[in-house]
């Protein structure tokens, strides 16, 4: 009986430990991005701000680098090296090819998964069109995390060989 609540204890630790180191790595991304348009000077100066919506010679700084106070005076261009924000990044995106690159990449996932049901049928293992599917969604997934080439391509053939009582050698065949 000890056993089995020091075991939940156990994994009760690790799920927090889990959800304290990705909240800490989003705060270290967060913190990390550059939001807003930015001015490097020659002399090394960053002027955090926009360029002018009137005359694109300017940019109105908000803000210095280095002072801590704010300003809201024009600084005009020149020889500085502009650096745009993710803000500026992000709203000079086409939103209609944007939706075509999403659109694209979803069908060659739903491509990618119809070609490996066919290696599964042709391995005698038949999962289904939506369960492969599904498993190929979750590989995608797993392989934004996983480090290597192979990680989501190991995650859905061990789910596979899990659900339907096969050995790994059988799904392994079926993938490569």
């Amino acid at each position: 009986m000890k056993n089995k609540k020091s075991n939940g204890s156990k994994k009760a630790l690790i799920v927090i430990f889990k959800i304290l180191a990705f909240l800490g790595a989003c705060t270290v991304i967060y913190l990390n991005i550059t939001w807003h348009d930015s001015l490097v000077s020659e002399q090394g100066t960053r002027h955090w701000g926009k360029v002018c919506p009137s005359d694109s010679k300017y940019f109105i700084c908000n803000a210095v680098e280095g002072t801590g106070k704010t300003t809201a005076e024009r600084v005009l261009i020149g020889k500085g090296r502009l650096e745009p924000g993710l803000k500026s990044i992000l709203k000079s995106i086409d939103p209609t090819l944007a939706a075509l690159a999403f659109v694209l990449y979803v069908c060659g996932i739903i491509c990618a998964s119809f070609r490996w049901y066919m290696f599964l049928n042709a391995g005698k293992i038949s999962p289904g069109i939506p369960r492969t599917l599904r498993y190929t969604f979750v590989g995608v997934f797993a392989a934004l995390f996983l480090p290597g080439a192979l990680g989501g391509d190991i995650l859905k053939g061990y789910i596979v060989a899990k659900e339907n009582n096969l050995s790994a050698s059988q799904v392994v065949t079926s993938m490569f």
